[in-house]
């Protein structure tokens, strides 16, 4: 819940670079999963809701790209503001 509401603010105003992105995501995995080095399911499991055996969790790219979107949906109107 902290990640994503901080990141997700930063995000809407300033845009999140890749870098930044991938190691929030490595941060998310470790956090998860303790010290494992592996994970014992995918990715799409975690992000997966609850009731398809998931954990929800915080898909941070998807988001970001969503995020993106708005922006460019924004941009486009066509009225006039």
């Amino acid at each position: 819940m902290v990640i994503g509401g901080m990141t997700q603010y930063l995000a809407m105003v300033q845009g999140m670079p890749k870098d930044v992105e991938e190691r929030i995501q490595k941060r998310i995995r470790k956090f998860i999963w303790s010290e494992k080095t592996m994970s014992p399911v995918n990715v799409e499991t975690l992000y997966a809701p609850r009731s398809l055996g998931g954990r929800e969790v915080l898909d941070i790219k998807s988001r970001n790209e969503a995020i993106q979107i708005m922006w460019l949906k924004s941009y486009l109107q066509l009225d006039k503001s």
